[in-house]
């Protein structure tokens, strides 16, 4: 039979019996005051570590929360490795946000990157916006013209190389 939730005025917790390398497949920790820890392969509460992270504080391979870190991260503060996406933004790969910043590609409303950004405002390299600054911009407002979209091409193609086609592709849209 499964466990029975503990539940009080101020407090619920549920911990599945399964679990995987030492951890529960899915724990639930919520509490309405102060701080409590959900941690399994599926951890939800106010602070989650595990996996799959859901929580106001949430740490974990997906991760999804008020301020959320991992390695695909979503939230009102995101910070992750391969892909954040939140309010603000901070990556090593792929950062999409109202700000975002990241070492290799960003788009969002203000957005700082080392190689491609995207952008109100976008820095990098390679920076796609209305106030676009770096090496080789491209302002908006030549968007849709023949011949742009080769251009920006080249230019990833020239600064960077190794740049995953899908990104290329992604970022060329929006010029």
């Amino acid at each position: 039979s499964a466990p029975e939730p503990y539940l009080s005025p101020f407090l619920f917790e549920y911990r599945s019996r399964a679990a995987l390398f030492g951890l529960p497949l899915v724990h639930i920790k919520l509490a309405r005051w102060g701080v409590c820890r959900a941690k399994g392969i599926l951890a939800i509460g106010n602070v989650a570590t595990g996996v799959i992270a859901l929580g106001g504080l949430s740490v974990g391979v997906v991760s999804l929360g008020g301020l959320s870190l991992g390695l695909l991260a979503l939230g009102g503060l995101a910070a992750g490795a391969l892909l954040s996406v939140g309010g603000l933004a901070l990556s090593l790969g792929l950062a999409i946000g109202g700000g975002a910043i990241s070492l290799c590609y960003a788009m969002g409303g203000g957005a700082i990157a080392g190689q491609i950004a995207a952008g109100g405002g976008a820095i990098a390299p390679i920076a796609i916006g209305d106030g676009a600054l770096g090496h080789f911009p491209f302002p908006t407002d030549l968007a849709g013209l023949p011949g742009n979209a080769a251009r920006f091409r080249e230019a990833v193609q020239a600064l960077f190389p190794y740049t995953p086609r899908f990104l290329v592709e992604f970022f060329a849209q929006f010029y």
